[in-house]
């Protein structure tokens, strides 16, 4: 029997306004007094079935949910091995948790000082008076909200089959049943024996992932938190990781396909970092296809909404994918992840060889800080241009900055985002740089650095070179013959694994 929080009152009386239960909920740490109790845990059961109870969802994603003086709800937590029983509610610019405590022996639920047999008819109660929960905060419950149509039933949920291991737990295939039928998701367990802090970066992955919608990011449909396992629940991918779609496939992957790959997956980066979000985990083993092999991202257990963030520990990251100022200043950035996009992008084009093949994650790093050593381009693929070469640096330190994922003239992006890959024939490709040439930025570097971009592309077809702009980068299938300063500089870039220092 799972152990539930409660002050051990000194008498058969309820508690008194000076006792610990008058105040608003005490953080986890400070909720040492604790015993057994099958009616607590039958009751907590009991109000599940209420409309406002929220099962385990944490205080950081409650929050937003209680908006007018009065909303409350009703959630499960835990501290020091002990479940509680919590009501959250709104009081002006705060949100209050108070704990529902149980008189050891009368039986009896209660805030302050006035008990109920259930914890739904002491809600009721203090509703229909309009009492507050605490003499002290002067907090009163209004309006129980209800549940989000993202929070999920366990009993909804079937699952078919084990898909394989996260870093919280396992993940499978199953059924989820909706008023309109039966769907195929993927499911991702929390094991129960982790802690709470690692629960929290579990919730907190949900969190940020129903905040995003584009077709090239996995979309969340829901968590189940009402009982363990929490589940966090997402959009089947068929087609697997995208590292083992390319090692399976290395025979006979064409170049538009690895191209789509890379615009997909630029695209998707792009939304993100428009949402202000750090991926730091960008690889070809983090995004995922669908039945028809389009790309989404996943896995954002190491993201971070913030502009900068630096991680003094670096413990248990993935070494060939950082940038040098990553592994130098510990620093992780959107520009950061563009330099992790680019090690994705050699990932593509060779198949899905680890980076930096034959190196130990000591020895890359000491080649990339000491000697500022660069992958070359896989033999027989798409040489990567960076097209604004003087303004726009692809290595950061020394105050130099990272390419960003789209240019700052968006009208390319909005002229070849209308149209398809097989429509980029030769008379749509000088269509669109028609188009461009009338938005162009008429003065300043902007003015300089597009007219230069248009020259690279201006003549060319399809077949020789094709722009993902969302990202910033020119793909050449080298059939149209160049400069010797293109020579140049293709060599250069190609010495750089197409992030050219």
């Amino acid at each position: 029997m799972a152990k539930v929080a409660a002050p051990v009152a000194p008498s058969p009386k309820l508690a008194s306004p000076a006792s610990p239960a008058s105040q608003p909920l005490p953080s986890p740490s400070s909720q040492t007094l604790s015993f057994d109790s099958e009616e607590v845990i039958d009751d907590a059961d009991a109000i599940c079935v209420a409309s406002f109870y929220y099962g385990m969802l944490p205080r950081r994603d409650i929050q937003p949910l209680l908006q007018k003086e009065g909303d409350f709800l009703v959630r499960k937590t835990d501290g020091d091995g002990c479940v509680l029983i919590a009501l959250s509610v709104r009081s002006g610019d705060w949100v209050l948790h108070f704990a529902v405590n149980r008189h050891p022996t009368k039986n009896l639920y209660y805030f302050e000082n006035h008990g109920k047999k259930s914890i739904r008819e002491l809600i009721e109660w203090h509703i229909s008076t309009g009492t507050p929960l605490s003499s002290e905060s002067g907090a009163k419950i209004k309006r129980g909200i209800e549940r989000p149509s993202w929070i999920l039933n366990h009993d909804s949920l079937q699952m078919r089959k084990k898909l394989g291991e996260g870093a919280f737990g396992e993940v499978f295939l199953a059924d989820y049943t909706t008023e309109k039928g039966e769907i195929k998701v993927a499911v991702k367990t929390m094991r129960n024996e982790v802690n709470r802090i690692d629960r929290l970066k579990f919730m907190k992955e949900a969190r940020l992932m129903r905040k995003f919608q584009h077709k090239n990011v996995v979309k969340i449909i829901g968590l189940a938190v009402h009982e363990n396992p929490i589940l966090l629940v997402m959009e089947v991918c068929p087609g697997g990781a995208l590292l083992s779609y390319l090692r399976r496939n290395k025979d006979n992957l064409s170049q538009e396909t690895k191209l789509r790959f890379s615009t997909e997956g630029a695209a998707g980066l792009d939304y993100l970092a428009s949402q202000g979000l750090i991926h730091r985990d960008i690889a070809t083993r983090n995004c995922l296809l669908t039945a028809t092999q389009e790309l989404k991202i996943s896995d954002f257990g190491m993201s971070e909404q913030k502009k900068q963030i630096q991680d003094k520990k670096l413990d248990k990251v993935p070494i060939k994918w950082l940038a040098p100022e990553t592994m130098q200043e510990r620093i992780y950035n959107t520009k950061t992840d563009v330099w992790s996009y680019g090690v994705m992008l050699w990932e593509i084009y060779a198949h899905g060889k680890e980076p930096y093949p034959k190196m130990s994650n000591m020895q890359t790093r000491a080649k990339i800080i000491v000697q500022n050593y660069r992958m070359e381009i896989p033999k027989k693929t798409a040489t990567l241009v960076c097209p604004n070469t003087d303004s726009q640096k692809c290595t950061l330190g020394k105050g130099k900055e990272l390419i960003g994922f789209h240019f700052s003239w968006t009208s390319v992006v909005e002229a070849v985002g209308q149209m398809k890959l097989e429509d980029l024939t030769h008379e749509n490709v000088q269509a669109m740089l028609k188009k461009i040439k009338q938005v162009m930025p008429s003065e300043g570097k902007e003015a300089k650095t597009a007219s230069r971009d248009y020259q690279l592309l201006d003549g060319k077809s399809f077949e020789s070179i094709v722009l993902p702009v969302n990202v910033g980068i020119l793909v050449d299938c080298n059939d149209a013959p160049r400069s010797t300063e293109e020579d140049k500089t293709q060599q250069e870039l190609s010495r750089s694994g197409g992030v050219k220092p």
